[in-house]
Parts: C-alpha cells; structure tokens; sequence
C-alpha cells in the first residue's frame, strides 16, 4: 500500500511536475552554513503554524481539489516584478479569456485596475503578510495558502481559502509531518518564492499555456536608482472621504531601499541584470526545474530574466494568439470556488466565536 506522501508524489509527476528537485534541505548540524540554520528557523515557525491552523484546514478543500480544474486553458501568473507597471492594464482583455493568478502581493494592483482574478496564492508564513489584506475590499477571489502560513494572515484574508501543504526533498517535517497531518490537501512543491509556485499551481491545474506576467526576478533602473517591485496600492477614504485606491509603499514587507543595498549586477547569457541574493536564487531554482517541466511557459514581463530561458512576448500578442475563445463559466470549478469553499471557513469561524478547538 503505498504511502501518503507517495500518492501525493505520484500525483505531481502525473502533472510533469519533478518533485525529486526541491529548494531547502533542513540541517540540524551546528556545523551547517548558515542559510541551513535559517531554514531550521523557518522549520520551527512552520511547525507552529501547521498547529496552530489544525482546524480550518481540516475543515477546507486543498489544492488536490483544483488537479485539473482548467485544462487546456491558458494562464496568466502574475507577480509584483516593476516590469507589471508597464502592461498590467493589458490583463483586462484576459477576462474570461485565461485563468489569472495573483501573488498574494499583486492582489492589490490588479484590483486597482479592475482585474479580478480567478485565484490568488499566499506562500510567507510572516505575520506580516497580513498587511497585504489592510483595507481590502472583499471580492470573494479564493486564496490558496500554505497550510505553514501564518494565522493572522487565514484570519483576516477577506475571502474563502483552500489550502496546500509545500513540498521540499529531505525534509523531515515536509516529507512525513504535514502529509499526515493534512492528508487530503495535496501538496505543491517549493521553489522559494510565490511567483514560481504560481508557476507550479497552474500546471497542477492543467493549464496551458502558461504565460508570466511581472515575473521579472531582476530590478529595473529608477531614474538614477533602482526599484524591484510594482506599484503598491492601498484602498480607502480619500479627502472627501470616497473610498479609492491610492498608491501606497509598504516598506513592512517592501523595503526598496534595504533591497537595492544588497543588489548586485549578474550577467546571464549575453545580458547583464540587476538581482539581490533572494531574486538570484529564485532565478536559478525555475530555471533547474525548466528541463524536467512538461509544460509551455511564455514570459510577458519586459526588461525581466525569464526572457533568457523563455519565449518573451507581450501581454496583448499572448491573449491574440491563444486566449482566442471566451471561457463559459460550467468550463473550469475556478468560477464557483468561492461559492464551494465559502462553508468551511464559515464554520471554522462559529467555533472560534464559540471557543471551540481540536
């Protein structure tokens, strides 16, 4: 009889996913470089959390519910990358036309445009990640998070949740713990950051093509400086107290300038680009998993590093050449999970007003 995590296993090969490959190896030698004692400190908050987030996942649909639930649709996923400033308003064609997936953090310059999209991913179990969620308007756009996240960012998401466990290799906690634990989730594997698990979700879904959008994972000049993200907005009262969407910096999550000091220039193929340690080794990470992938990726982020490892085109050729025919709504479950989620949460809510936990 095969085990949990081998059936979960089996499933994300079926998907062309290489889940042999992963990102950390959790060390506990006193020994170990000391990115390996940083993971062992995130090992512990994940821990925390996966406990603390015992009743509401119970109670929720998983990713495993979304294997295949867009076939053969294409699939824009988008990230926070400073490029997205230049073609966001481009999406709106993609209504209907393609799945659109938002990081957790591009959530809110989508909505600020009017895009809405079909679901969103949450990968940092920060308690900060919350503030990602300040002020904004409840569109009932399901979440997919992390089993790990933290418990006030489920808390105060404005919307219904499914949930995933996150894969890595020779993890003892990933490989045995939450497989047990939450055995009817599924499980994505991790690549380091949510924009490459974007990637992962909509091939588990059966997307294709898979087309990036603000997916830069290098900086872009600024004047006479540099900037690594999109614009950020925050929704509320302006002035005259109507509610807007403003634009805001969240220095929170989103320290420009922190960034840029640690920034550094890194030539790839025969371009240069401008990267910091952590966009590096989300670079190197998607492109060690491009062989083994079997799926079309399609980069639409200008200026970014995908461009080196992807067909590059812009948003607008994307949706004309394969974004042709309008979706009906009975096509995908995408356009009625917040309807099919909406009852775990609501119950997991009755009990904490209750008192009641496991």
């Amino acid at each position: 009889m095969p085990t949990t995590l081998e059936l979960q296993a089996e499933e994300d090969k079926k998907a062309g996913i290489p889940i042999k490959k992963g990102v950390r190896v959790i060390k506990s030698d006193k020994k170990a470089a000391p990115w390996a004692v940083a993971s062992d400190t995130w090992l512990l908050r994940w821990a925390r959390h996966a406990a603390q987030n015992y009743p509401i996942v119970m109670r929720s649909d998983g990713v495993r519910f979304l294997e295949g639930a867009a076939s053969g649709i294409p699939a824009f996923v988008v990230g926070i990358g400073p490029s997205l400033d230049e073609n966001i308003e481009e999406l709106k064609a993609a209504h209907r036309r393609a799945i659109i997936i938002a990081t957790d953090a591009a959530l809110r310059p989508l909505l600020s445009k009017g895009i809405i999209p079909d679901i969103a991913i949450n990968f940092d179990c920060q308690k900060n990640q919350k503030t990602l969620w300040e002020g904004l308007p409840a569109a009932g756009i399901p979440m997919l998070a992390s089993s790990c996240t933290h418990p006030d960012t489920i808390a105060t998401y404005p919307g219904p949740l499914l949930f995933y466990n996150q894969w890595h290799k020779k993890d003892v906690f990933i490989e045995r713990l939450l497989p047990y634990t939450f055995p009817h989730i599924g499980d994505i594997p991790s690549l380091g950051t949510v924009g490459n698990m974007g990637i992962m979700l909509a091939a588990k879904m059966g997307c294709s093509p898979i087309f990036t959008a603000g997916m830069d994972l290098c900086y872009q000049q600024n004047g006479a400086g540099w900037k690594y993200r999109c614009t950020d907005y925050h929704y509320g009262p302006d002035d005259m107290g109507v509610l807007t969407w403003a634009k805001q910096v969240n220095k929170t999550l989103y320290d420009n300038d922190d960034r840029v000091r640690r920034s550094f220039e890194k030539k790839i193929g025969t371009a240069t680009y401008r990267v910091d340690p952590e966009l590096d080794a989300y670079q190197e990470c998607l492109a060690g998993l491009t062989d083994g992938l079997h799926m079309k990726i399609v980069d639409c982020s200008p200026g970014g590093l995908l461009k080196e490892y992807f067909r590059n085109i812009s948003i607008t050729q994307a949706i004309n050449e394969s974004c042709i025919n309008e979706q009906s709504q009975g096509r995908t479950t995408l356009y009625h999970l917040a309807s099919i989620t909406k009852n775990g949460r609501k119950q997991w809510e009755e009990d904490r007003k209750n008192g009641y936990s496991y």
